[in-house]
């Protein structure tokens, strides 16, 4: 017994010592009380910018010393596998401090004071998640903090820790339609999703089409939308007869793909639903089978008769009597597709009415033939549910009186040898009546109905009206309840409700204040963009009027120097396609190919046709930019005005809510003085009851039936042919003198040099401007993200203010805290406003520099090109002009020979056979008249195979450098190849391993894994359209090369047997001693067509062009060489096909097989309307143009013609179905 006590003693005194001791300890410990929402978000991100989601208490108590610089240190750790996933390095210099006063102190601190983005470790075992994420895994955590001396040791502390939850956001789950679910071409979709899970914001419904060879989930990435809604918080759409149709891409399209999203507000992160797949069919039921109940009742109808009447009519919602009599017959409607409206079936809410449909071909008497039901649409659900069976059978059940009208798709069932074969459509009216049974007695029927069982004549039942409520309301009056404390409860519910308004409007009018700030800049930046594309377009109807003032100019000096030529040329103007086509006008006939004389203008006045077309295309494109320009400038305009209203009506909500506001506190502090002066007194308001609802039910006379039919037949317009002819003019004209042109080429080329460099000075470096525009862009885009988010944050710290304020004081550290943190957030949000004021201004600064630079930079290149031009220009020239007897207007007359030389032929103004003067020559005699002939324009002599051997060595030194160009083409693009299938090779390795592992962890669209293996399936077909672009653009540099060396061959062994002959002449001469001059005056010509017969030496016969442009492959090579076409310069519209599919504008496809138009050649595809679509040749010769391709308006018609263009030729193809 003593032992027993001693040791109870013992027991307490050692309690009592180690309570007090705890209580010492603890008595000089900091106390931290750590509150975290519970579940977190996963982003370590939001824990810092979000104030509401981390705070820390942190209690210094009485007597306590100061802690400088104290250091926060915290940790995350699995509470399932104990692991430390996060935690902050202690050693950073960047890790966040605070300073504990000394004494009693209180400091609350914040996500954003505790956690330092760069004083973060994470572990390796979940680093990777985190960083593709930006987020922890989900589990359960627990989170601590510490506080750390500035030695690093830790600083004794009590708490610190809370435990929390990490769920993942789950994005919305598509219920309706189910995937590849198919419905009538008629059916309007209705779309249904489950909602997002830890997300909120607006719902995104987005439908594409899906075409050939194409997966959902890449057509939902890159396809223009059909539908792309934000359909707020809704979480079904009903697709709307006002919405895009879907028939506008049937025939196209195999499918269309829907997907729903939603975007976090706060965190911009959007979470999409996976993505289903649905399609239109002739065969699909729109609404599914369900039980059929209480019989059937069987609609008779024959499309060859008209119609009976109805019978009776209702009795407050009773069923009519029996039908009426039949109507006037009908004309036959065997095979029309709709037949349109065939009665009306009535039935009431407390059983369901059941029937089938028939059909009676002709008169063939009781011959009917029962028919099954497609599909059925128009059906609203609010009035009733329309179902139908595999025999057809179709089941109304109402829920409410109403009426509407179904459409319904019926065919023949194979049940014996009916006449219906084709798929129609018959409408039928359904007519709910739902009223309580009435007192009346129906009438009956226009067609001979029965009376139903009611008594009262009019067949209408007037119930009693829906009544009123007669009880009293529980209100404020004194009389009955004057106690101002149980007042005073009430009244406080509504302050609470007024100060919730408040708020409510307070937001609203910031929201409604930040949308018109933001429309004002819009629409300052639209008048900007507006005022810059007005200015572009008055630069390009500057150049175009000084192009079209030139083309004149040029057409007046051609008239001229046809006028004065005694050569009888001509050129034809083609307006339509702004081409000319010179030559010789012979006893009438215009005959291609033959250079006029006046070839320099009418050469530029090509070019500036070209130009002028060019222009011409520009301007339309900048005027309907301007024209849009100021169309969105007014939907500006108009947006802002409406937001400026609505701002104001917000700011007059938020006065009208502080008026409010004020006037139920001042009656709440008069309140409360009566409530303690009085105190508590009795006296409740009473409830009133309600009064009795009365119904009323009414019945209608049925109408007999009719049938009626018509016919209308259209009419089709007549075809309209025009056509243009150019005139013939005459053409004429002398030579210029090489030797002059060549001072007036040296003094242009100098001011282009001039040009050039001022341009480059202009220019300055191009890409460093682009580079400061895209970082400019960059830094604005991040600054409004800023301030967008801090705008949030603002919103929620004064929410939370509000709420310390009214639960601690505005005493109180708590509120203290807030609305520092409040004002700070204003601060930032006022440093982000300055800040992108100043980026807006920077970045129009930079963009008129750029623009100025580009512009320069245009200058620079046009001057560069014709710099170039004019270069090989001046050589030709010089080579001209060195030659010996270069100037021009030479005289007919030959000279004689110092010892009596040959005759010989002047080319000029004299005739042949006339007399020339005689020579200087001793013993020669004068040369005979010059002949009429048409000389090149370098002078080169038909018989001289030396004058020849100069232009050949040109031709050849051209083809070479053409075919070295190919080559370097082809050698880049191969290794280009070669290096993008080994990328290739490397995507699909890495792709199938990443498919192993999904396979192999179960497929789930939300793991990191399933969503690498998407992008590198992206990256395979990124590669595989590169590798088809580099393999067109080596058959393209190999196409030419076979040509380039026929060619190359065939001038060598011509060039060798010019030398040849040249070197046989020069022998010649200098045995005889003679020194003859074969001069001639040159008419000019770039087309000019000398053929030589090479017979001597075994040669093909060849036939060169003459005048090329440099550079210009197809002028180059407007010949044949062996057999073998070098650039085929035809339109064959035998290998052209335009057809059209069904429907007013139905799939169009134009399409020529190859050989049909010039390889590589842009093709010109027209409508009789002038309407044109552009699209490029392939290397085989081929080309091909689409519905998608086509612009709005093209002609669909049938047998009208459309016009097809390339190369300079064209050719007209019909239109087929």
């Amino acid at each position: 017994m003593k032992q027993g006590l001693l040791t109870r003693l013992i027991v307490a005194i050692t309690m009592i010592f180690f309570i007090s001791i705890t209580a010492a300890l603890a008595q000089g410990q900091i106390q931290l009380q750590l509150l975290t929402r519970n579940p977190m978000p996963e982003r370590i991100s939001d824990w810092r910018q979000d104030p509401s989601l981390i705070q820390l208490r942190i209690t210094n108590p009485a007597g306590n010393q100061e802690y400088r610089d104290a250091r926060v240190s915290f940790e995350v750790k699995n509470v399932g596998t104990g692991k430390i996933v996060v935690r902050s390095k202690d050693g950073s210099p960047q890790i966040p401090s605070v300073t504990v006063g000394k004494g009693y102190s209180v400091k609350t601190l914040f996500g954003r004071d505790l956690i330092d983005p760069n004083s973060v470790e994470i572990d390796p075992s979940v680093r990777t998640i985190a960083l593709a994420t930006n987020s922890l895994p989900e589990g359960n955590y627990s989170f601590c903090i510490r506080l750390l001396n500035s030695a690093g040791q830790p600083i004794p502390t009590i708490g610190g820790c809370s435990n929390l939850t990490i769920l993942h956001p789950r994005p919305p789950t598509l219920i309706l339609p189910s995937d590849h679910q198919v419905f009538l071409p008629s059916q309007l979709p209705n779309f249904q999703w489950a909602p997002a899970q830890r997300v909120t914001g607006s719902y995104r419904l987005r439908i594409v089409p899906v075409y050939q060879n194409q997966s959902d989930q890449n057509a939902i990435q890159v396809n223009p939308p059909v539908l792309d809604k934000n359909v707020g918080n809704l979480l079904s759409y009903q697709y709307l007869a006002s919405d895009p149709s879907f028939i506008n891409y049937f025939g196209t399209a195999y499918g269309f793909a829907w997907q729903v999203s939603i975007t976090d507000p706060v965190s911009g992160q959007t979470y999409a639903s996976t993505v289903r797949h649905f399609t239109f069919g002739s065969n699909s039921p729109l609404i599914g089978m369900q039980n059929i109940a209480n019989g059937s009742w069987i609609i008779q109808w024959n499309p060859g008769n008209g119609g009976g009447g109805n019978g009776g009519g209702n009795g407050g919602g009773g069923n009519g009597g029996g039908n009426g009599g039949g109507g006037n017959g009908g004309n036959n409607k065997k095979g029309i597709k709709d037949l349109g409206n065939i009665g009306t079936v009535q039935s009431t809410c407390d059983k369901a009415r059941s029937f089938r449909i028939w059909m009676n071909f002709g008169n063939m008497g009781f011959n009917t033939f029962p028919m099954d039901v497609l599909g059925i649409s128009g059906v609203d659900p609010t009035v009733a549910d329309v179902s139908y069976d595999a025999s057809g059978r179709i089941t109304i059940k109402c829920k409410n009186t109403g009426s509407f009208t179904i459409d319904v798709w019926i065919r023949a069932l194979p049940l014996g040898l009916s006449p219906f074969k084709d798929v129609y459509k018959v409408s039928i009216t359904i007519d709910c009546r739902c009223g309580k049974p009435g007192k009346g007695k129906g009438k009956k029927g226009k067609g001979g109905g029965d009376d139903d069982d009611s008594d009262d004549d009019d067949g209408k039942d007037k119930g009693s009206e829906d009544g009123s409520n007669d009880g009293s309301e529980n209100g404020d009056d004194p009389t009955v309840n004057d106690d101002p404390c149980k007042r005073l409860k009430a009244l406080e519910e509504k302050i609470t409700e007024a100060e919730a308004a408040l708020k409510a409007a307070e937001e609203a009018a910031q929201k409604a204040a930040r949308a018109a700030a933001n429309s004002d800049q819009a629409k300052k930046d639209c008048q900007e963009n507006a005022k810059r594309a007005q200015e572009e377009l008055d630069r390009l109807n500057k150049e175009v009027d000084d192009l079209r003032s030139r083309q004149e100019q040029l057409l007046k000096q051609i008239k001229e120097i046809h006028d004065n030529d005694g050569v009888n040329f001509g050129w034809s103007y083609n307006s339509r396609t702004g081409e000319l086509t010179y030559g010789a006008i012979v006893n009438g006939n215009f005959i291609e190919g033959i250079v006029p004389s006046a070839w320099n203008q009418v050469k530029e006045l090509q070019k500036i046709n070209k130009q002028l077309k060019e222009k011409l295309a520009e301007r339309n494109r900048k005027q309907a930019e301007v024209e849009n320009q100021k169309k969105e400038c007014e939907g500006l305009e108009k947006k802002l005005k409406e937001e400026r209203e609505e701002r104001e009506e917000k700011m007059k909500e938020v006065d009208k809510a502080v008026d409010e506001l004020e006037k139920l506190r001042g009656e709440y502090e008069k309140l409360k003085k009566d409530c303690d002066k009085k105190g508590e007194s009795a006296g409740d308001a009473q409830d009133g009851s309600d009064g009795g609802d009365k119904n009323s039910g009414q019945s209608e006379s049925g109408d007999s039936g009719s049938d009626e039919t018509g016919d209308k037949s259209g009419t089709t317009g007549g075809d309209t042919d025009g056509t243009s002819n150019g005139t013939n003019g005459d053409v004429g004209g002398t030579t210029d003198d090489p030797c002059e042109k060549l001072k007036e080429v040296e003094k242009r080329i100098e001011e282009l040099k001039r040009e050039i460099e001022q341009a480059a000075s202009e220019k300055g470096n191009l890409s460093e401007l682009e580079d400061a525009k895209a970082e400019l862009e960059r830094e604005l885009e991040k600054a409004e993200s800023d301030l967008d988010h801090d705008w949030k944050i603002w919103e929620k710290l004064g929410k939370m203010t509000d709420e310390a304020f009214q639960k601690y004081g505005e005493n109180s550290d708590e509120y203290r805290s807030l609305k520092r943190n409040r004002d700070n957030y204003l601060a930032e949000i006022q440093k982000h406003q300055d800040r992108i004021r100043e980026l807006k201004k920077r970045l129009k600064e930079t963009q008129e520099k750029l623009d100025k630079a580009k512009e320069a930079a245009d200058r620079e290149e046009k001057a560069r090109r014709e710099l170039e031009k004019l270069t090989k220009e001046y050589e030709q020239l010089k080579k001209e002009c060195d030659k010996p007897g270069s100037s021009s207007n030479r005289s007919g007359a030959g000279t004689a020979g110092e010892k009596g030389g040959d005759n010989t032929e002047g080319s000029g103004s004299g005739k042949k056979d006339v007399p020339g003067q005689n020579g200087g020559g001793t013993s020669g005699t004068g040369g005979n008249g010059g002949t009429e002939q048409t000389g090149r324009s370098d002078l080169i002599d038909e018989d001289d195979p030396c004058e020849k051997l100069a232009d050949v060595e040109d031709r050849i030194r051209t083809t070479e450098e053409l075919l070295a160009k190919d080559k370097a083409r082809e050698k880049a693009a191969r290794q280009k190849l070669a290096e993008l299938e080994q990328q290739l090779q490397a995507a699909k390795a890495r792709s199938n391993r990443l498919k192993e592992t999904v396979l192999a962890q179960g497929v789930d669209k939300t793991t990191v894994e399933y969503q690498e293996w998407e992008r590198s399936i992206g990256e395979e077909f990124d590669l595989e359209s590169k590798i088809k672009e580099v393999q067109r653009e080596i058959e393209n540099a190999t196409w030419g090369q076979p040509t380039w060396e026929k060619a190359l061959e065939v001038l060598r062994a011509q060039y060798e047997q010019l030398k040849k002959e040249c070197d046989e002449r020069k022998n010649q001469n200098e045995s005889k001693g003679e020194n003859s001059s074969n001069e001639g005056e040159g008419t000019g010509g770039a087309k000019q067509e000398t053929e030589r017969n090479s017979e001597e030496s075994g040669k093909e016969n060849i036939t060169f062009t003459d005048g090329f442009e440099s550079g210009d492959v197809s002028e180059w090579f407007k010949f044949d060489v062996g057999g073998i076409k070098l650039n085929p310069q035809c339109v064959d519209c035998s290998k052209i096909v335009a057809s059209r599919g069904t429907g007013a504008t139905g799939g169009m496809i134009i399409a020529g097989r190859p050989g049909s138009v010039p390889p590589n050649s842009p093709v010109t595809i027209t409508d009789a309307n002038g309407k044109s679509v552009t699209v490029t040749a392939g290397a085989d010769g081929s080309f091909r143009a689409v519905e998608a391709d086509l612009p709005d308006g093209f002609d669909h018609t049938v047998g009208n013609k459309l016009t097809v263009s390339a190369g300079g030729k064209s050719c007209e193809v019909a239109i087929q179905r």
